[in-house]
């Protein structure tokens, strides 16, 4: 029995060893593309919009079609099945500010990239991919990557604007899927010199430049408490001001929408035009 106590006391140890050995931990599988019926992982920021359209709680994204561009970097696109529009801001990008009737924009560049996204897109079916990050607080568009369809392959609509110089790259974390090919297609674009970036006729600032002055306080206009002779007469539903010789003027002095101006350029730096009569 003596001879035999060495090897038990080595099988022993041995056993003692692989019992308190670590075990390997499973790798997580990769996530599946989008329509896969695996249950994603929950997304942190799905409280953030209430009312969501039940293509847009699917946090891997949707299938749809684009119906109106309205800027470089914006779609409105209906989900596969439903009615209500969807809008969809491209994620890594920032496109030029669009000129609207009540103020000005980085014009010509912003309408030249939404009428060349409105001709690759419009009445297309296209693939809705989200990152990370689907909204920001207090807004009610989402942040993804759109891809149009083709007969062979898939065109990223992001990186295509991005190449086409129509707007510049603007990465934000953590949606950042797909920054490498963002990086290099704004790199593409600025080489050829592609709109924003031609050197003859570039964009003079950046839309976040842009927009940051543009929501700069602005001093507010003198009013008057009441009418005063010689005194500038707006109107605040037609912005029109009217002076003391206008055809209107005394017209506008009874309007229940009347605002009293002690100077021409008081009504002008509250947003008003002069009427023509």
């Amino acid at each position: 029995m003596s001879r035999f106590l060495p090897l038990l006391l080595i099988f022993g140890l041995t056993l003692l060893v692989a019992c308190n050995r670590p075990q390997p931990v499973a790798t997580p599988a990769e996530p599946e593309d989008i329509g896969s019926e695996t249950p994603p992982p929950s997304n942190p920021d799905s409280s953030v919009v209430p009312n969501l359209s039940p293509a847009v709680r699917n946090p891997r994204g949707f299938q749809g079609t684009v119906i109106q561009t309205t800027d470089a970097g914006t779609l409105l696109i209906r989900p596969a099945g439903e009615q209500k529009l969807v809008t969809v801001r491209l994620i890594g990008l920032n496109a030029p500010v669009k000129a609207t009737r009540d103020k000005d924009g980085q014009e010509p560049w912003a309408t030249r990239g939404q009428q060349a996204l409105a001709v690759l897109l419009i009445r297309k079916d296209v693939r809705v991919e989200f990152d990370v990050l689907r909204f920001e607080l207090g807004q009610a568009s989402v942040w993804a990557y759109v891809w149009l369809k083709g007969m062979d392959t898939e065109l990223l609509v992001n990186e295509f604007v991005l190449a086409e110089g129509h707007a510049v790259l603007d990465t934000r974390v953590p949606n950042i899927k797909f920054v490498e090919r963002l990086t290099a297609a704004q790199r593409i674009a600025r080489e050829a010199g592609k709109n924003i970036w031609n050197t003859l006729e570039p964009l003079p600032e950046s839309p976040s430049e842009y927009a940051k002055k543009a929501a700069e306080v602005k001093p507010v206009a003198a009013t008057l408490a009441k009418w005063e002779e010689g005194c500038m007469i707006g109107n605040k539903s037609t912005k029109k001001y009217h002076v003391p010789s206008g055809q209107y003027y005394s017209a506008a002095k009874a309007s229940v929408n009347a605002v009293f101006f002690k100077t021409e350029e008081d009504a002008r730096n509250a947003g008003f035009e002069k009427s023509a009569r």
